[in-house]
């Protein structure tokens, strides 16, 4: 999982401090990243990445 860095979320607090803004945690699942799709999807290799031993994929 991404996780930022300390010395990022550090100045990030100290800004928000110093302009009065409000901070919010959360924790967001990325499920849609390798979900089930909907919907149909069509893709086609470019011209010159096509696997010899792997036509049908595409990568």
């Amino acid at each position: 999982a991404p996780v930022a860095r300390l010395e990022a979320v550090r100045i990030f607090v100290a800004y928000a401090a110093h302009k009065s803004f409000p901070i919010y945690q959360m924790d967001v699942k990325t499920i849609f990243l390798n979900g089930p799709l909907n919907e149909e999807v069509y893709v086609a290799q470019p011209d010159g990445f096509v696997d010899p031993d792997h036509p049908e994929k595409v990568y």
